[in-house]
């Protein structure tokens, strides 16, 4: 008899520590340390496209932070021959980024940036939407040259055949227009445009 609680007393005090035991793991789950692996940090092209996406969505504070960031990224960007093209994209979109937030002057200086690296570059689409950004940075510094910038993109949409974009000149040049009582030349995509320029040729 007393072997046998002797027994059921070994059996419920095994089961008891067992208890402690399962009890006791979470605490030594919980105690292990934390990670030290950091995020890489952020591509200036994402950046860009982060802060257009805030301006657009009027969270200014945001889109200039992202903006200021990508901008500290650009000028070694545009350095390297293998990104420019990266960075003139990148420069388009913080200088859109900066319209919408109403700073004019940076956007000036990035769609600068974006049509020296396009016409390095011989990329004719680009050299175009910078000369649209910055024509519209200039007018909202009233600057009279930005006709002179919406004309001459006007003639390169033209002459890559982008007959939409080429129509989109003319809105805002009559915004140039009325901001300077000027008669801007009017660039309708016309179908035998392209065989008109050939014929000067």
């Amino acid at each position: 008899m007393n072997r046998s609680l002797d027994r059921r007393s070994h059996a419920r005090s095994a089961h008891a520590e067992s208890d402690i035991v399962e009890i006791r793991r979470p605490a030594e789950v919980v105690a292990f340390p934390k990670s030290d692996v950091r995020p890489p940090p952020l591509g200036c092209d994402l950046l860009a496209t982060i802060a257009l996406d805030h301006a657009r969505a009027n969270e200014h504070v945001l889109a200039r932070r992202a903006a200021e960031d990508a901008l500290a990224k650009l000028e070694s960007l545009a350095s390297d021959r293998a990104r420019r093209a990266t960075a003139a994209r990148a420069a388009l979109l913080v200088g859109e980024a900066y319209l919408l937030v109403h700073d004019a002057h940076r956007a000036k200086s990035c769609f600068e940036l974006a049509m020296r690296i396009a016409d390095v570059e011989g990329d004719l689409a680009h050299a175009a939407q910078a000369r649209v950004g910055l024509g519209k940075a200039l007018l909202a510094l009233h600057d009279p040259s930005a006709r002179a910038l919406l004309e001459d993109a006007g003639d390169i949409f033209e002459d890559i055949g982008d007959d939409k974009a080429a129509l989109a000149i003319d809105v805002a040049l009559r915004h140039a227009q009325a901001e300077f009582e000027e008669s801007p030349r009017s660039f309708h995509a016309r179908p035998n445009a392209a065989h008109a320029r050939a014929s000067r040729c």
